[in-house]
């Protein structure tokens, strides 16, 4: 407690003196020093000076700024931006307010400067962030004020939307905000760190894209009839790559030779702005990509340019590595600086609570004595009257008495439920002060008493609660069959059930109210919310009689669905997430309005930029900068991260285009930076935060459960033990089952006994893996589209052997292990009942092709049987234990999730009530826009297309939109859709035009839609999502942590064991003559200047790359082309002086050498190629070459390294997880194929020729963009009916090859991938990653390689040994946290050496694994006890080791703990010549050691004294 307090004091003393100059507003409030002059005129002691100070100090004066800034924002919010500048009045009268506004901030800050001065000084005006701020927009405002002749034509408007951020300095006092703020400002180093990583991947993509794609998207087919006029494909053009099917790569679009041609002079994709022609188009598009919006469209467009073979290898990568891996370490960065921000701020608001209870402990307990003396002089005096005194003495008794109970009163607990609350009170409390003992009465008021008694008990009982809960599902379901369209008996049926209903939850509010009182009934949160929500019922069922037509308090309908979670009373775990989300609330609510400020911000910022510019010729788009409430909207709508591109594109467009417009890229790019990748991130921190405490409230109670049923435990103990020897046995044979199998074979059955043996079989498990393998490429392979095809007739006649091969192990184990009755039999596992329903399906499915049932009905049969085969890679699971692991992770994740997956459903099925309340029916429209009912929406129109001359007729028809709430299905669909941020700006579209029931839309007929939508987005993305992926987070962490449980390690220190066992000393080369020119060559190489030198020469070649563009001209490409040469000359004379130097055999040992190798000769090839242009063969890969050389800058800067070393650690992790979600993939590709994969390619619908089912590979490719969400409802809905059918698939014209089955194989993939098996990537990121928001103190896995380094300086060799006295030097030039430091004092050093005590061989060397393993156990105490104990500390580490680490154990365990032979008697250790230095330097400065005796110099007295010492140590 003493040390919380401690440090808490000593924090938020930090805090207070670093928060002093800017705590107010201004920086006003300086101590009263005599400080300098003011503007050199005005001293201290100035009454003008002094008058000032007072003003700007005075509270009133702060909030009436305040309140002119937050004017401002309304004046700036209230404006309507018109095409071409035009204004409305009211924009016109506004624009008056300015020049008071700009009156009032000048006078502000004129004040300011004359009060604290202007710059010169501490403390003075300009030397705070937010007045140089103020200082800037009063300047601009003056300078748009000038008259136009002598002001730049700038507009400044822009720059007073900066005034908007004022505001933000409300945060300092609120503390939850600050936690947040401050978390997030925290984060800022390391996420500039991993800032600039990510731009370095945008760096070497962008390159190798302008190598690739530069210009490759400017050819396009044109009408031969008009060729200017650009034919189109759907609603774009695409691009396209010749007009000769024989010349065109594969996959490339060919023109139509007969109708139009391929020419290059197309303005390209998105009017020019996505392309690769220069550097920041490149950067751009890449960006794009990484936020994986639009990126499929790009590959396409590249696909159709230039064919689809290698395309995906640029892209895949792309999205891989930059948007799972690069954006989620943002993630792991904030939650981990979120944590420790809490933390803090609570322990400083627990030490400042302490103060102030003391503080008023002190001022009470002084006055209390006060007053006992002044009672103690009464009572002595003697005129005070015997009444008198005992008056005061029956006060100090009632005193007392209090004093007791209040400390009884403590120790209660302070559940709010109401059964404590009753207990509390006492069953006399309430009811005696109510109950009349005298007079007539008494007999009726006993028996009310006990009435009332009984009723208590009643409304206690289970049955009571079980009744409450059935009526709210009863009640729900009623909310729940409403939909469109409904029958009249529904609707008059629904309307009663309400009364009922609403009847029935009064009279149970009355009867609680009456049993408990009223006091103790409000005393329950539960009963308060019952009360509120019934209240509300009453209140819209009387305004609907009385008014007619609902309040819109139809949604408060919904809320009585949150009823619900009465459930969680007895619902532990559920109830620790609830309390915990509570918990939460205060953090997010701030955060909300961190993020509300920011929207704001934004919002003024795009209406000053854009407002009135959205003017294009097919009209203004629905999302756009004209009005305040549209133009938050539109910032919402980026800040999820849907189409931010296409509102980029067109914020570009209206700018100028490409020629000006592109600067205001930069708009958008910081919104989604800072909006959706910092601050939504922070959601996820605190969910993982909150969680984790839930987590372990649940763990405490569960050990308590626990403690109860130790006896259980034990007998279980006693079971598990059994088991466990079961299962150590398998090193041999496994053992027969020692019962009958299927009743007939017993154990010594010879057949039974072959069965058992070949089922035992070393191979046989490897057998069967291989043939699972065969199975699956077969499957893959199959053509979905010709099911006649000769391909397919080849598989089949494989699949019947597979089939039987896998029927064969099927029999073979039931015959070895018996069908079902006895424990152990094949049908008691999991994996076996799998394999087994799929071998049966197969049997059957064959039984009816082969019965010759080619019947219709019976081949959807057939079809449906047939896909179970998918199921067969599952197999590998159960036989590859790493894979196991992970996949027992993802499951025990899953039971995790299942209370949160209950709570989310139960929302979800809330907004959908809600939704169907609001929307149903609302959705229709016909497809002549000028029509707006079904009767109107008849017969046909004259459609006008923009490149054609002669109108098409069209036939008028009458649909809903197909995403819908017509019922609760349909809008629980829709919301899904919603919630994973795809398509939903086109739904908010809709909702926001919907005007009455079975009528069209008029566009923003009602904006106060939106609301449902941000409150739903709040509710659902940015919050219950995340809590998902926090649950995985923590759950793969708690399972990593169980693992080290019982050796007693935790992570850390485990993972810098894992690198002690797996490092060993480097190599460095030198050659051994000293006079030969090698090694003069060696020495210039190993230089310092040398090094330098080939990273600038790096650097240029960086920017000489990113220097080309599109259309540049011959002079220029010549120029580039002979700089790059020159560069390939000099990298190519850098390898051969390091090939003189090290040797050939020496050069090849680094890894980065052999990569400069290859870069190099790939660099010269391809500059061959470039000058004598011998293009025999497609040579674009050596391109690669020059972007390769990038590479090489990432090992120079030592926290990119760091950064880069925890990547490889987390690929090594990853994988299995990787092999689980390719399993996921190829499950889904073969279903998909096998279901979908007939559909008819149009390029209207998103199942084209891009996008489709028809091969595997495309299979995977669009699963792999429906994971990364890219517009997969689109994708769902081409799939389901009435999709007709591919020609080559032979069926009729009228068949349709569409399913229903579409909705469910969508949903189940969005919710596996995105939800959990992505969220996989970001737990093994995240536990790899934490050391990013550690204490920097603390020695982690990513230091130890900074000892392999300098060990190799001591020990070029590589021996693995060095003498101890280097290894002394070599810790004191390591910088803490791995080695000493070279401040640290030797005695300090001697102390730590003599605890390490590694042990010397005959040279007096040291071993390299020993020296790193006992830096590490001093560093991290692992197991360091009291020289006494170290002993038996050592044999409990090496049994430890064995533990976790079995087979690397055996060759290195007496390197990592040596044994004590080794360190005891008659052996030297570094502990034992330590211990001696220390006592000698002990002795030194001692009386004796500074004396000479007898003209003895004191240095041989003391080598003497060394000697003997050590001998003595040496013998002990």
């Amino acid at each position: 407690m003493q040390r919380l307090l401690l440090a808490a004091a000593q924090e938020a003393a930090g805090a207070q003196a670093r928060a002093a100059p800017a705590d107010t507003m201004g920086g006003a409030h300086q101590p009263a020093t005599p400080g300098p002059s003011s503007l050199f005129i005005l001293s201290n002691e100035n009454p003008i000076r002094r008058y000032t100070k007072f003003i700007i100090e005075w509270p009133p004066f702060e909030y009436a700024v305040l309140l002119t800034i937050i004017a401002n924002c309304v004046v700036l919010a209230l404006e309507e931006h018109l095409p071409n500048g035009d204004k409305t009045i009211l924009a016109q009268n506004l624009e008056n307010t300015e020049v008071y506004f700009l009156g009032i901030f000048c006078v502000e800050a004129s004040l300011k400067i004359l009060a604290l001065g202007f710059v010169l000084h501490r403390g003075s005006y300009l030397r705070n962030v937010w007045n140089i701020m103020d200082f800037f927009v009063v300047i601009t405002g003056i300078i748009t004020l000038l008259p136009s002749r002598i002001a730049p034509a700038v507009d400044f408007r822009t720059l007073r939307a900066i005034r908007v951020l004022r505001p933000l300095k409300l945060v300092s006092g609120v503390p939850s905000l600050q936690v947040v703020l401050k978390s997030i400002i925290k984060a800022m180093a390391p996420l500039l760190q991993i800032g600039l990583l990510v731009l370095f991947a945008i760096v070497i993509f962008a390159i190798i894209g302008l190598e690739f794609y530069s210009g490759a998207l400017h050819k396009t087919c044109y009408n031969l009839e008009d060729i200017s006029e650009i034919v189109y494909e759907g609603e774009n053009a695409p691009p396209c790559n010749a007009d000769n099917e024989s010349v065109a790569p594969y996959g490339a679009n060919v023109c139509k030779y007969e109708i139009s041609t391929c020419l290059e002079k197309w303005e390209g994709p998105n009017r020019g702005i996505t392309s690769f022609d220069n550097i920041g188009f490149a950067m751009l598009t890449v960006f794009q990509c990484i936020t994986m919006e639009g990126w499929t469209a790009i590959l396409y467009w590249t696909n159709d340019a230039l064919g689809s073979a290698f395309n995906w290898i640029y892209f895949v990568p792309l999205i891989v590595l930059g948007s799972f891996f690069m954006l989620n370490l943002v993630l792991g960065v904030l939650s981990g600086e979120f944590a420790k921000e809490r933390e803090k701020v609570e322990n400083r608001q627990e030490f400042l609570k302490i103060r102030r209870q003391q503080q008023l402990e002190r001022e009470l307990n002084g006055y209390v004595e006060w007053i006992c003396k002044a009672e103690e002089v009464i009572l002595a005096e003697e005129r005070t009257t015997e009444e008198e005194k005992m008056h005061i003495i029956e006060a100090r008794r009632r005193a007392a008495a209090k004093k007791k109970l209040k400390n009884l009163g403590k120790s209660k607990s302070t559940d709010t439920e109401e059964e404590e609350q009753d207990e509390d009170c006492g069953d006399d409390g309430f009811l005696k002060s109510k109950s009349r003992s005298a007079g007539k009465c008494a007999n009726f008021w006993r028996a009310e008493k006990r009435f009332r008694f009984w009723i208590r008990h009643t409304v206690k009982t289970q049955w009571f609660y079980w009744f409450v809960i059935v009526l709210v599902f009863f009640n729900t379901i009623c909310v729940a069959v409403e939909h469109y369209d409904q029958p009249m008996f529904l609707t008059s049926f629904l309307y009663y059930a309400e009364f009922v209903f609403l009847g029935l939850f009064m009279m149970e509010m009355w009867v609680k109210m009456y049993a408990l009182g009223p006091r103790i009934y409000f005393e329950s949160s539960f009963n308060r919310f019952d009360c509120v929500v019934i209240s509300g019922s009453i209140f819209e069922v009387v305004w609907s009689e009385v008014k007619g037509g609902s309040f819109g308090l139809s949604v408060l309908r919904a809320l009585r669905l949150l009823r619900i979670f009465k459930v969680t009373k007895y619902w532990k775990s559920l109830r620790n997430l609830v309390i915990s989300l509570l918990n939460s609330m205060r953090s997010i609510i701030s955060l909300l309005f961190l993020l509300f400020l920011f929207i704001l911000i934004f919002a003024l910022l795009g209406m000053q930029l854009f407002g009135g510019q959205f003017n294009f010729e097919d009209g203004t788009p629905a999302t756009n900068f004209n009005t305040f409430p549209i133009a938050l909207l539109t910032v919402f709508q980026i800040l999820t991260g849907e189409d931010w591109n296409e509102v980029m594109y067109d914020g570009i467009q209206s700018q100028g285009g490409i020629k000006k417009g592109m600067i205001y890229s930069l708009y958008f790019v910081i919104l989604v930076l800072f909006g959706n990748y910092t601050l939504l991130n922070v959601f996820l921190a605190i969910a993982v935060d909150n969680l984790a405490n839930a987590q372990e409230l649940t763990a405490a109670e569960e050990e308590q459960v626990e403690e109860d049923k130790e006896k259980q435990q034990q007998n279980k103990k006693k079971e598990e033990a059994k088991k466990e020897d079961e299962e150590e046995i398998p090193d041999g044979p496994k053992p027969m089952l020692p019962y009958s199998s299927m009743f007939i074979l017993t154990p010594t059955n010879p057949i039974r006994r072959g069965a058992h043996w070949v089922v035992n079989l070393r191979y046989f498990d490897f057998f069967i893996m291989v043939v699972i393998c065969m199975s699956s490429a077969a499957l893959a392979a199959e053509d979905p589209v010709d099911e006649d095809s000769g391909r397919n007739k080849i598989l089949n006649y494989f699949d019947y052997a597979f089939t039987g091969v896998f029927t064969v192990e099927m029999l073979l184990k039931i015959v070895d292990l018996g069908i079902l009755f006895h424990p152990g039999a094949y049908l008691r596992d999991l994996w076996n009942i799998m394999d087994a329903a799929v071998v049966i399906c197969a049997l059957v499915s064959f039984g009816f092709e082969i019965g010759g049932v080619r019947a219709g009905q019976n081949l959807s049969t057939i079809k449906s049987l047939r896909v179970l085969r998918v199921l067969r890679p599952l197999k590998t699971i159960k036989r590859v234990p790493k894979l196991k692991a992970v996949f027992d992770c993802v499951v025990n994740s899953l039971k995790n999730v299942i209370n949160i997956l209950i709570v989310y459903i139960l929302f979800q099925f809330i907004f959908a009530v809600i939704a169907v309340q609001l929307f149903n029916g609302k959705f229709f429209y016909c497809n002549d826009i000028s029509k707006n009912t079904k009767e109107d929406c008849q017969g046909t129109y004259f459609m006008y297309e923009s490149n054609s001359l002669l109108p098409k007729l069209q036939k008028r028809t009458w649909t809903t939109q197909s995403f819908h709430y017509d019922n609760v299905a349909s809008a629980m669909l829709t919301l899904f859709a919603v919630q994973t941020g795809e398509g939903w700006p086109q739904v908010l579209q809709n909702s926001m035009a919907a005007t009455y029931e079975e009528r069209g839309p008029i566009q923003n007929f009602r904006i106060e839609m939106s609301i449902f939508y941000i409150v739903y987005f709040v509710v659902f993305p940015f919050f219950f999502v995340n809590i998902f992926v926090a649950l995985i987070i923590i759950t793969f962490q708690e399972q990593g942590e169980a693992e080290l449980q019982d050796g007693e390690i935790d992570k850390n220190q485990k993972s810098c064991i894992d690198f002690t066992i797996e490092a060993r000393p480097l190599e460095r080369y030198m050659p051994s003559k000293r006079a030969s020119f090698k090694y003069k060559v060696w020495r210039i190489v190993v230089s310092t200047p040398f090094e330098y030198f080939i990273m600038t020469l790096i650097v240029l070649n960086t920017l000489l790359l990113m220097m080309k563009y599109y259309n540049q001209n011959d002079l220029y490409a010549d120029i580039l082309k002979y700089s790059n040469m020159g560069f390939t000359g000099m990298f190519s004379v850098e390898t051969v002086l390091k090939i003189i130097a090290y040797g050939v055999k020496n050069f090849f040992k680094d890894p980065w050498n052999t990569f400069d190798f290859i870069t190099v000769i790939g660099s010269i090839i391809d500059a061959l190629i470039m000058e004598f242009g011998e293009n025999t063969f497609n040579v674009g890969f050596l391109r690669l070459f020059r972007a390769a050389r990038l590479i090489k800058l990432l090992r120079q800067g030592y926290t990119i390294r760091i950064l880069l070393w925890t990547f490889v650690q987390s690929f090594k992790a990853l994988p299995y997880v990787c092999l689980l979600i390719a399993m996921l993939f190829f499950i889904y590709a073969i279903i998909g194929m096998q279901v979908f994969g007939n559909i008819e390619l149009t390029s209207e619908t998103d199942i084209n020729r891009h996008n489709n089912f028809q091969t595997f590979i495309q299979a995977l490719m669009l699963l792999f963009r429906c994971a990364t969400g890219e517009s997969w409802p689109n994708i769902m809905l081409a799939c389901l009916k009435p999709a007709k059918c591919d020609k080559a698939a032979g069926k009729s014209p009228s068949e349709i090859c569409g399913s229903t089955l579409a909705y469910a194989y969508f949903v189940s993939f969005i919710f596996f991938c995105s939800f959990l098996m992505l969220n996989l990537f970001v737990a093994v990121i995240m536990d790899n990653f934490d050391y990013l928001t550690r204490d920097s103190s603390i020695l982690g896995a990513h230091h130890l390689d900074e000892f392999v380094r300098i060990w190799a300086e001591y020990d070029p060799n590589a021996t693995g040994k060095i003498h101890y006295t280097e290894m002394y030097d070599m810790l004191k030039n390591m910088d803490p946290p791995l080695g000493f430091g070279n401040k640290c004092p030797n005695r300090l050093a001697y102390k730590k050496l003599i605890r390490m005590n590694m042990p010397l061989d005959d040279e007096g060397k040291v071993n390299f694994t020993t020296t790193l393993f006992a830096l590490i156990r001093e560093n991290l105490n692992i197991k360091m006890r009291s020289a006494e104990e170290m002993d038996q500390a050592d044999e409990e580490l090496r049994e430890t080791i064995t533990h976790i680490w079995p087979l690397q154990s055996k060759k290195m365990l007496d390197l990592l703990v040596p044994r004590n032979d080794v360190l005891n008697a008659g052996k030297l250790t570094v502990g034992k010549i330590y211990a001696g230095l220390l006592i000698l330097e002990s002795w030194k400065s001692t009386r004796f050691g500074q004396t000479e005796k007898q003209g003895v110099p004191v240095s041989s007295l003391a080598l003497t004294y060394a000697r003997t010492l050590l001998l003595i140590m040496y013998l002990y």
